[in-house]
C-alpha cells in the first residue's frame, strides 16, 4: 500500500513538472530572457513553490490589513451619520481585529505600525468627546445659576433619546466598579499609555461623576439650596430651573415659593430620569423644607395662604418617593401636618426659637471684644456671697479616690443624660467642645486652649485672691449670663395659652445652662479655676440654676481627676523603679519637682477658689496622694528589702515635710490624722520588729487597723517564730480590746 502511494506521489510530481515545462512563462532565466528547456538556467521547481507560498502569505496579510481598513471606514461612515453606538461597536470590532492580526501588523515597517495605532487611539478620543458634547451641550446645560434638561435632542437630523443613551453609557462605554471608573474596561485598557490614554480616561471620569452620578448638578443645587437668600424660578415652557441671590430681606413666602419651584421641576422634569438623582436630591429639599417650616411656624400658622402652600408642598415632596426604587430616604408628611395643627408643638417650636436667639446672645458675649462691657474684666466681691449654698453640694464631689486609679478611659461629662436638647432646629455646632483626657505626656497642657482672650490683670489679682480671705474676683460673665437667663424666662412666659409644658421649659433651660459651660471653657486660657468661680457665682444668685450646679461640680471633678492621674502615674513609676532596683538613688530635686507640680496645678488653683470647695478638695487630694498613690502602692509589693525600707522611709519623710499645705488646712483634725498616719508609716519602714512592737504597745498605731499593722510586718520581715509571735500578740491585744468595748 505504501509503494502505491509512493508511485502516485512520483507520478503527480512528474506530471506537474511536465505541465510546468510546457508553460512558456517559465522558459526564462533569472534575468527574464527566454532559454532552452534543457538549459541549466531554468528556475527550479522548489523555488517556484517557495515563491507561491510567499505570495499566498502576502495575500493573506494584505487581506487582513484590508479588513482593518474596512473597519476604520465603517467607523468613519457611522461617524458621518453620528451613529454613536455603531461607532462604538465598529471600534470594538476594530480592536478585536487588531489583536487577531498583531503578527501581521508587526511585519510592517515601524512608521506604518505607529501610524495605525495612533489613528485608532484617536478614534477613542473622538468618540468619547462626542459623547461628552452630547451630554454637556445637548441633553444638559448646567451653568452657575441654571439647569436645563432635554429628554430628546436632534443633531444633524439624527434624534437622540436620553434614557436609551444613558443605558448605553452605563452598560457598555462607561463601566464602573464600586462607583469608580473600571480601568479594566477595553476602551481604556486596550490603549497604550500616553497622552491620548490620559485624555480618554479623564473624560470618562468626568462623564461618570458629573452625568451618571449627577455630582455636577447636585453640587450646584446644594450650594444654592443652602444659601438662605437664593431664589429659584421654574420656566415650564423652556424646561429651565434657574436661581439668583436676593440681597434684600427674603420672606417666608419667597422661600416657600422657591422650594415649590424646585419640587415642581423635580416632579415634572427629573422624575422619570433617574431614581438615583431623586434619591440624592429629595432628602436635601425635604430637610430645607422642614427647617423652613419649623423656623417660621409662628408666621405660617397665622397666615392661611402660607399654611395652604405648606400643605401642598408637603404632599409634593412626599410624591417624590414614588419615583425612587429604594427606601433610601424618609419623609413623613404627618410631621408638618402636626406642626400646623398642634398648639403644643407650635408653642414648643416658638420656645426653640427663643432658645436659639439667646444662645446666639451667649456666643456674642465672647465675640464682641470692642463692646462697652468686656466679659473678662474682673471685679471684687465678698467671699460670703459666692460660697456654695450648703455642705451637700460639697459632698457630691467626694468620690472614692480608687476611681482615679482606673482613669484609663476618657472622662465623661455626662451632659447627655436623657434628652440632650440638641434638636435639629438649634445650631448646636459651637456646643460640641467637651474636653477629653489627653495622653499621659500632655497633662500639663490639658486646659491650655489657645484663644485671644486674657483674664484682665491676672497677675495682679492672683496674689490678692490668695491672701485676702474675705473677697474673691469674678469676671463680668456671671452678670451677662444672668441677664440672658432672665430674658429667656420672661420671653418663655409670654407664649400664649401656657400649653408649653413645664418639663419642656426646664429641658430647654438646661440646654442654655449646659451651653454656657461648653462655650465658655475654651475662652479662659486654661484658667479653669476662674471659670469655676464665675459659674459658682451664677449658681448662688438663684436656685433655678440646678443643672449648672451639677455641671460645675463635674467640671472641677474632671479637672482634678486629670491632675490626680498625672500624679499617680509619676509616683507609681518612681516606686516601680525602686521595686525593681533597690540601688536607684533619687535626688531631692525629683521629689521637689513633683511637689512643685502639685502646688502649681492643684493647691494654688484651689486656693484661688476658696470656700468649702477649697478645703474639701485639698483634703481629698492629700488623702489620695498619701495613701492611694504611695502607701497602697507600696503595700502591694511582695516583699520590702532592708535597703528599700530605708529608701521608702526617706521618700515619705521628704514628701511629708516638703508638701506645702496652708496653715488653715494643717489646723484641721482630718489633716492632722492623715499626716500623722503617713509619718508613722515612714517610721514603720525603717524600724526593727522590736521597735515596731514597742510602738504598738505604746498605742502609736491607734490610726491603723489590725490588718494594716500585720501587713507591714509581713512585708518587712521574714517568716520566723519571732514574727509569728509578734503577729499573734497584735491580734490577741486588739481582740481583747474589742471584747472590752
Amino acid at each position: 500500500m505504501s509503494s502505491e502511494t509512493s508511485g502516485i506521489s512520483v507520478l503527480n510530481e512528474q506530471s506537474i513538472k511536465e505541465s510546468l515545462l510546457q508553460d512558456p512563462l517559465l522558459f526564462r532565466n533569472k534575468s527574464g530572457d527566454s532559454v532552452d528547456s534543457n538549459s541549466n538556467e531554468l528556475l527550479s521547481f522548489e523555488s517556484v513553490m517557495n515563491k507561491d507560498t510567499a505570495l499566498v502569505a502576502e495575500l493573506h496579510d494584505l487581506n487582513s490589513l484590508k479588513q482593518i481598513s474596512d473597519l476604520i471606514l465603517e467607523f468613519n461612515a457611522n461617524w458621518e451619520y453620528i451613529e454613536v453606538e455603531n461607532c462604538y461597536y465598529s471600534l470594538l470590532n476594530l480592536r478585536k481585529k487588531l489583536k487577531q492580526n498583531d503578527t501581521v501588523l508587526a511585519k510592517q515597517n515601524i512608521r506604518f505600525q505607529q501610524s495605525v495605532i495612533t489613528y485608532v487611539e484617536s478614534l477613542h478620543l473622538k468618540l468619547i468627546e462626542k459623547v461628552s458634547d452630547l451630554l454637556t451641550e445637548k441633553f444638559w446645560n448646567i451653568t452657575s445659576n441654571s439647569v436645563v434638561y432635554n429628554a430628546s435632542v436632534e443633531l444633524n437630523n439624527v434624534k437622540f433619546e436620553y434614557k436609551p443613551f444613558l443605558e448605553f453609557l452605563s452598560n457598555e462605554l462607561i463601566i464602573e466598579n464600586d462607583n469608580i471608573l473600571d480601568l479594566n474596561n477595553w476602551f481604556i485598557k486596550d490603549m497604550s499609555l500616553g497622552e491620548l490614554h490620559n485624555m480618554v480616561r479623564n473624560k470618562m471620569k468626568i462623564i461618570l461623576n458629573d452625568y451618571l452620578h449627577f455630582e455636577l448638578l447636585l453640587n450646584k443645587l446644594k450650594e444654592a439650596l443652602f444659601n438662605s437668600n437664593m431664589k429659584f424660578d421654574y420656566d415650564v415652557n423652556n424646561r429651565k430651573l434657574s436661581w439668583e441671590e436676593n440681597y434684600h430681606d427674603v420672606k417666608s413666602k419667597d422661600k416657600l415659593e422657591s422650594l415649590t419651584n424646585i419640587v415642581n421641576y423635580m416632579n415634572t422634569e427629573l422624575s422619570e430620569l433617574n431614581s438615583k438623582l431623586i434619591e440624592k436630591l429629595s432628602p436635601l429639599v425635604a430637610n430645607e423644607f422642614t427647617k423652613l417650616v419649623k423656623g417660621n411656624i409662628s408666621e405660617i400658622v397665622q397666615n392661611e395662604n402660607l399654611s395652604t402652600t405648606v400643605l401642598t408642598l408637603n404632599e409634593s415632596i412626599n410624591n417624590l418617593k414614588s419615583f425612587t426604587q429604594t427606601a433610601s430616604w424618609y419623609f413623613d408628611t404627618a410631621v408638618i401636618n402636626d406642626l400646623l395643627k398642634s398648639k403644643e408643638v407650635y408653642n414648643n417650636l416658638i420656645l426653640d426659637q427663643i432658645l436659639e436667639s439667646h444662645l446666639e446672645q451667649l456666643r456674642n458675649i465672647f465675640k464682641n471684644k470692642h463692646s462697652n462691657t468686656k466679659w473678662n474684666e474682673l471685679s471684687e466681691c465678698d467671699i460670703g456671697k459666692i460660697a456654695m449654698k450648703n455642705n451637700a453640694s460639697i459632698a457630691k464631689t467626694e468620690k472614692s479616690t480608687k476611681d482615679i486609679i482606673n482613669l484609663n478611659k476618657e472622662d465623661d461629662w455626662d451632659w447627655n443624660d436623657g434628652n440632650d436638647g440638641w434638636d435639629n432646629e438649634i445650631d448646636a455646632g459651637s456646643l460640641n467642645s467637651t474636653p477629653k483626657i489627653p495622653n499621659d505626656n500632655t497633662w500639663d497642657e490639658a486646659w491650655d486652649v489657645e484663644v485671644d482672650v486674657e483674664i484682665d490683670d491676672e497677675e495682679n489679682t492672683s496674689a490678692n485672691q490668695a491672701t485676702n480671705l474675705h473677697s474673691i474676683f469674678v469676671t463680668q460673665l456671671p452678670s451677662l449670663f444672668i441677664n440672658i437667663a432672665c430674658s429667656f424666662q420672661k420671653e418663655a412666659e409670654k407664649i400664649s395659652e401656657n400649653i408649653t409644658t413645664e418639663e419642656y421649659f426646664k429641658f430647654k433651660f438646661n440646654v442654655l445652662q449646659t451651653a454656657l459651660l461648653a462655650i465658655a471653657q475654651v475662652h479662659y486660657s486654661g484658667k479653669w479655676w476662674q471659670l469655676f468661680i464665675d459659674i459658682r457665682y451664677i449658681i448662688n444668685s438663684d436656685q433655678k440654676f440646678q443643672r449648672l450646679e451639677e455641671l460645675n461640680l463635674r467640671f472641677i471633678d474632671n479637672h482634678l481627676n486629670m491632675e490626680k492621674k498625672q500624679v499617680y502615674n509619676i509616683v507609681t513609676s518612681l516606686l516601680s523603679s525602686l521595686d525593681s532596683d533597690e540601688n536607684i538613688k533619687y535626688a531631692s530635686k525629683e521629689i521637689n519637682h513633683l511637689l512643685g507640680m502639685i502646688k502649681k496645678n492643684i493647691f494654688i488653683p484651689l486656693c484661688k477658689i476658696k470656700g468649702l470647695e477649697h478645703d474639701s478638695n485639698v483634703l481629698q487630694f492629700i488623702h489620695f496622694f498619701y495613701f492611694e498613690c504611695i502607701v497602697n502602692t507600696i503595700s502591694k509589693w511582695k516583699i520590702i528589702s532592708e535597703r528599700n525600707s530605708h529608701n521608702l522611709s526617706e521618700l515619705i519623710s521628704m514628701i511629708s515635710t516638703g508638701l506645702e499645705v496652708e496653715q488653715t488646712i494643717r489646723d484641721q483634725p482630718k489633716f492632722r490624722e492623715m499626716n500623722e498616719k503617713f509619718v508613722i508609716t515612714g517610721k514603720i519602714l525603717r524600724s526593727h520588729l522590736k521597735e515596731i512592737m514597742n510602738m504598738f504597745y505604746d498605742g502609736d498605731f491607734y490610726l491603723f487597723s489590725t490588718d494594716e499593722i500585720i501587713q507591714w510586718i509581713v512585708l518587712l520581715f521574714a517568716d520566723t517564730p519571732l514574727r509569728r509571735d509578734a503577729i499573734n500578740d497584735i491580734r490577741d491585744i486588739r481582740n481583747a480590746q474589742l471584747d472590752e468595748d
